[in-house]
């Protein structure tokens, strides 16, 4: 009987760490800084774009003569 009540408690201090682990992500997330507009939000993305485009290996063109 003692190890099934010990059993349950392992169980719920386990539960209640994930349960606070999930709040604390889910209050640092909420004070993330917010980029400045959406216009520089945008620009990096394109940027990022046009750097993994730019790193993929370009197939070669046949020449015609």
């Amino acid at each position: 009987m003692l190890n099934h009540q010990f059993a349950e408690q392992v169980k719920r201090d386990r539960e209640r760490e994930i349960r606070q682990r999930i709040r604390d992500r889910r209050q640092r997330n909420q004070l993330a800084p917010q980029p400045q507009s959406v216009r520089r939000a945008v620009g990096r993305s394109i940027i990022e774009i046009g750097h993994r485009i730019a790193a993929e290996p370009q197939p070669r063109l046949a020449r015609s003569r």
